[in-house]
């Protein structure tokens, strides 16, 4: 008899090759024309799943206690999406088409309770988090010859890839997102180029970096990037003594890096007469539209999702005629314009829960392999300052994200480990 936790681990990696575009590559014309009702399948899906999932937890006291952090949450999560749904549907006479559209992406994160499942049946983070691995890079290699090559031949290679970003470019060339789970498959592939031997580990680590650097051109992913690597780099220690040779390697290499004006250079780029003015001032020119919004508005509530396809909202959007005013643009700051002082409890409890985990962390030696959790934790934490999670870019990160903390928030409580 096929083990439950077997099909839901090939379920979850199918949707997220879906949601990737894998299938794109072969069935573009055919996928894109019916992208909608397929979206509406996937978060069915993931309800049932769920509904599943919660039911078996009546009778597993164990996987009932795993999903604790996770149950806690989603209550609160719920609440707040109702609260948006009615409060968007009044406000901007959404249909029930608009009202999907707008929501869709949160109704991903029912996919949390599958994947707490497959983590309780394996026992360990390990066997789902090396998959996503697998998948996440095949899809970046992907992107990475389709970008080669219509950057040096004009060879389009796969329409889905280049479409999907068309218009995003700086200094002429072309630009492409580094997509779902992104974060999770940096973290489990830093963890072991620290950890393993294994240097495919240390190679894989670099040619994320230079896909973040070459193609995606994004500074602050960069920076989230070098930051969660030095930061692990110090945790993973397997002695004190390694601990200290560490901490004064990263002391010296930050102080090295104020002396030959990295700061300045950092600062720069952000500011408003730098050599990226235009995405600051684009950037800037957001947040006060939005926030005249708001104060026109009274949203106390926050502006809701934004639906594209509907009239209102679209005119709220409009910035030039090729040109919008995107909420994503502004990270959790576009969080605040959606949810209002709905955003406090939103998003305080999700980090309150994070930063709680990361503290039962320190009991783990570095060679336990929830420790894989400090770097997916940490991503999040820091990436969403400017790439805020519950963005429909992001929205299937959540699920993971929050199965990874209320599953080894419950493996700190307990003494057994996992191995790397």
């Amino acid at each position: 008899m096929v083990k439950v936790s077997k099909i839901y681990r090939i379920v979850v990696i199918l949707v997220l090759m879906y949601m990737l575009r894998i299938f794109d590559l072969l069935f573009y014309s055919t996928i894109n024309a019916y992208r909608f009702p397929l979206n509406i399948i996937v978060v069915i899906i993931g309800l049932l799943m769920a509904m599943t999932v919660l039911r078996m937890g009546k009778k597993n006291v164990q996987l009932r206690e795993k999903c604790f952090i996770l149950n806690r949450y989603m209550v609160i999560y719920t609440i707040i999406i109702i609260i948006e749904v009615i409060n968007t549907f009044f406000s901007y006479r959404y249909s029930i088409n608009d009202t999907l559209s707008a929501y869709m992406p949160y109704g991903y994160i029912f996919y949390a309770y599958p994947i707490v499942y497959i983590f309780h049946a394996d026992n360990s983070l390990v066997p789902l988090l090396k998959r996503v691995l697998i998948v996440v890079l095949l899809m970046l290699a992907v992107k990475a010859l389709s970008w080669g090559l219509y950057l040096q031949g004009g060879i389009i290679l796969f329409p889905s890839v280049l479409e999907q970003y068309s218009g995003w470019a700086r200094g002429g060339v072309v630009r492409l997102d580094t997509s779902y789970l992104f974060g999770i498959a940096f973290s489990v592939a830093l963890y072991y180029s620290f950890i393993s031997r294994k240097k495919r580990y240390l190679l894989i680590v670099v040619l994320m970096y230079l896909f973040a650097i070459f193609i995606t051109q994004f500074r602050f992913l960069l920076g989230v990037m070098i930051i969660e690597t030095g930061l692990l780099y110090y945790v993973l220690s397997l002695t004190k003594t390694k601990k200290t040779i560490r901490f004064l390697v990263l002391t010296v290499i930050i102080g090295v890096f104020f002396l030959v004006g990295g700061l300045d250079y950092v600062v720069g780029s952000f500011s408003t007469t730098g050599q990226y003015r235009s995405s600051t001032l684009a950037r800037i020119e957001t947040l006060l539209h939005y926030w005249a919004l708001m104060i026109n508005k009274s949203a106390v509530l926050g502006l809701g999702a934004q639906a594209y396809n509907n009239s209102t909202t679209a005119s709220m959007m409009f910035r030039t005629a090729t040109s919008s005013y995107w909420l994503e643009d502004l990270g959790i700051v576009g969080g605040f314009f959606r949810f209002g002082v709905l955003t406090l409890p939103l998003y305080g409890s999700l980090f309150y829960y994070a930063l709680k985990t990361m503290k039962g962390l320190r009991r783990c030696s570095p060679d336990n392999s929830l420790m894989i959790s400090y770097g997916t934790i940490s991503y999040m934490l820091i990436s969403c300052i400017m790439l805020n999670i519950f963005d429909s870019q992001r929205a299937f990160n959540v699920p993971f994200d929050l199965a990874i903390i209320s599953y080894v928030w419950w493996r700190t409580k307990h003494s057994d480990r996992e191995e790397a």
